[in-house]
């Protein structure tokens, strides 16, 4: 059963002190607009203050010397309406002496009510800074109605302003009548079941759960809707205040739910407009017939919709119970905490959000993160597989600017799908980098790095001054070093989308464990001979293609010859017409029975050609090609 709350009580206006310049109030010993519905009167009092709000001294008419108080002369008259006063009070009920007072004992009107009348005898005026206080013995209500609200009426007369304008008024106060017949504390405990904590962020609806158990060992009789004097209980919180639950526009869309044990069924509650002893709202529960709460019987009310966006801090959920036969009417104060964060009957815990799903969550399940411990270790949990993603951003984009509230600035993004970016807020693949990358050869959008030595490093990118891609390894200060590919087997494809059906698949059919393609030297300067490093050949037949640059004083023949190891491989020859010119020299040279093993290679002028001469001007390459036949 859901009820919305009917009434929404708001703050009053502020007072017109020309048309209510006196104001009342009637208030037990404990400061509360309240009269106790009592066997015994004679232990009951009332506290009947009188305050001048005009701002400005009102003065009494001043009466003949020894006038006392009665139906013809007096300046206030206190009025109760009828079934008010209890018969013993309508009788016995007095204002206690006071210095400068002059009242009457209990008067019956015609119409039922009872009046008290009030003559002032001593002051000549009502000073805005000085409240009267009188007080009124054995007075209490009559209980054959129960527990309920009336109305104490003030009629004035013999008063005037300081220009001798008379002040007629008439003002009417709100009293509570409560039960305090029987026993003064009642066995029920009342406290919240789970959370008692609330998200203030002035969007999420919040849930409150309240209990009220019997934990006495005998049935709570509880009064039914019919009966002459209904239990009830009275749901409330504080509104408004910094300290409030919520606006009173926000509790007036709450929504209210009372079901019960075993023995009393849900559609047996009534839920109505409520009231209390001040003006905020609150809501009214009854019991439509008769009936008893069991020991250990449970009544749970359980607030819905509450959405507020007050202060932060503690606040109190009230609830009064009237009219429990055997039992004075009371009420249980329940302390309720509202911040921004919130945790739930399971131990789970929310910041931002009220519906925790995991054991520690921040946003709802699926905008929001989750952190939850697994047999496997903890885990991290976000989106729902509906484009949801995961970012870490930067907390501003300048050293003190505005901090973003959105993903600006993000470094990397985790699609909820498991694509990771980095520098992208949106990557296309599993992984995907985004970053330019021109300053170096190798290109670095993505590094690995050694943990020894830093310096040693894997570099692989794609050059996007000079568009290509790039796989380097590397060590910094060194130099670059060897580059695996498959190292524990596996074919490679260069230039197809094929699986390699040998170790390398090369588009252009070279199918070759032995082939081999090096550069022994490049552009390495004379003057002649020059020597390459050691490499390596694995016995096949190798070819040499040989380039350089000479030249001669007068015109004749140029000439190179090529050495591995110590044996001839071959010779170039040109003859030039003119002299004292530099002039390249190239060819191909075939190696047949070369041994496999580790060689070097060497380039030198040619016997044949004595009067050539090389210097640092003149370059020298060599590009080895070994071929498995």
């Amino acid at each position: 059963m859901t009820n919305p709350p009917v009434i929404t009580v708001l703050d009053a206006a502020p007072m017109d002190r020309a048309s209510y310049p006196i104001d009342f109030a009637l208030l037990d010993d404990d400061g509360l607009a309240v009269l106790a519905i009592a066997d015994d009167p004679s232990e009951h009092h009332a506290h009947l203050e009188l305050t001048n709000t005009s701002g400005a001294d009102i003065l009494f008419d001043p009466p003949d010397a020894g006038t006392v108080a009665s139906a013809d002369r007096y300046h206030f008259e206190v009025r109760f309406r009828p079934g008010v006063l209890s018969a013993v009070s309508a009788d016995k009920l007095s204002v206690a002496d006071q210095d400068g007072w002059s009242a009457t004992g209990p008067q019956r009107q015609p119409d039922g009510t009872v009046s008290l009348y009030l003559l002032c005898t001593g002051l000549r005026s009502l000073s805005p800074a000085t409240p009267v206080r009188l007080l009124l013995n054995q007075i209490s209500a009559d209980g054959t109605g129960g527990a309920r609200g009336t109305q104490v009426e003030l009629r004035m007369q013999g008063l005037r302003y300081a220009d001798g304008t008379p002040l007629a008024d008439l003002r009417l106060i709100h009293v509570d009548l409560v039960n305090q017949r029987g026993q003064k504390n009642i066995p029920l405990h009342v406290g919240f079941a789970g959370s008692h904590s609330v998200l203030n962020d002035g969007v999420t609806k919040n849930t409150l759960t309240v209990r009220i158990t019997n934990v006495s060992s005998a049935n709570l009789t509880l009064g039914g809707l019919t009966g002459a004097a209904p239990s009830t209980f009275i749901l409330s919180f504080d509104s408004g205040k910094t300290w409030g639950l919520a606006t009173p526009d926000a509790l007036a869309a709450c929504t209210l739910d009372a079901i019960d044990g075993a023995n009393l069924d849900e559609a047996d509650w009534v839920v109505a407009p409520g009231r209390q002893l001040g003006k905020d709202l609150a809501w009214t529960l009854t019991h439509k017939k008769d009936s008893v709460l069991a020991p250990g019987q449970v009544i749970q009310l359980t607030v819905g919709n509450i959405v507020t966006a007050l202060p932060s801090g503690d606040t109190n959920l009230y609830l009064r119970y009237e009219n429990i036969p055997g039992y004075w009417d009371g009420q249980f104060v329940c302390t309720l905490e509202k911040g921004p964060i919130h945790y739930d009957d399971r131990g789970n815990v929310g910041v931002g959000t009220a519906s925790p799903a995991r054991p520690l969550q921040v946003g709802d399940d699926v905008k929001g993160v989750g952190l939850e411990p697994t047999a496997d270790g903890p885990c991290l949990r976000f989106g729902d597989q509906s484009g949801r993603k995961l970012r870490i951003a930067r907390s501003r984009e300048s050293a003190g600017g505005a901090l973003n509230t959105r993903a600006t600035g993000a470094l990397v993004t985790v699609k909820d799908t498991g694509q990771v970016g980095v520098g992208t807020d949106d990557p296309a693949s599993s992984l995907t980098v985004r970053a330019d990358s021109a300053s170096s050869k190798d290109a670095r959008q993505i590094l690995v790095q050694g943990g020894a030595n830093a310096s040693d490093q894997l570099t692989i990118g794609y050059h996007t001054g000079s568009d290509y891609g790039s796989i380097q390894a590397v060590t910094q200060g060194t130099g670059a070093r060897p580059l695996l590919l498959n190292p524990l087997g596996g074919g490679v494809t260069i230039g197809l989308q094929d699986t390699p059906g040998t170790a390398l698949l090369v588009n252009g059919a070279i199918r070759s464990p032995m082939w081999q393609a090096a550069s022994l030297m490049q552009n390495q300067s004379g003057p002649l001979p020059v020597k390459s490093g050691v490499f390596t050949t694995s016995g096949g037949t190798v070819l040499l293609f040989v380039h350089g640059t000479g030249w001669r004083r007068n015109p004749g023949g140029l000439g190179l010859m090529v050495r591995i190891d110590s044996g001839i491989v071959d010779e170039l020859i040109r003859f030039v017409s003119v002299g004292n010119q530099h002039y390249p020299i190239d060819g191909t040279m075939v190696k047949t029975g070369l041994p496999a093993g580790n060689h070097t290679l060497t380039v030198d002028k040619l016997s044949d050609a004595p009067d050539m001469l090389t210097d640092t001007n003149d370059f020298f390459g060599v590009t080895l090609l070994e071929l498995p036949f």
